[in-house]
């Protein structure tokens, strides 16, 4: 299954909401319901935390619905990176 990047809605939008909320610069789009929960609950610190490979199938799977992650669960973003494209291109490439 090929996944192409929505670049609406990456990491890169979500740095962008961060960044509009502490009055700083930014040149992408932002994620217009991060910045919402933002505006309305104005935090003083906002922490991100990633965990890479701990996709949104893998914690439904394994954790229960009481559980921390799945009650605090907004949306899911789809990362997908172009190394994986590019490895995919080389692969055709070679048979």
């Amino acid at each position: 299954m090929l996944v192409k990047n929505n670049y609406d809605e990456c990491l890169t939008n979500l740095a962008c909401s961060i960044r509009r909320y502490f009055g700083l610069k930014y040149n992408h789009n932002t994620l217009k319901y991060i910045d919402k929960i933002l505006d309305t609950k104005k935090p003083k610190n906002v922490v991100v935390i990633l965990f890479d490979g701990m996709g949104y199938r893998i914690l439904n799977r394994v954790l229960d619905e009481n559980s921390f992650f799945i009650k605090k669960y907004i949306k899911k973003l789809q990362l997908y990176f172009q190394l994986q494209l590019l490895l995919q291109q080389l692969q055709l490439e070679l048979d």
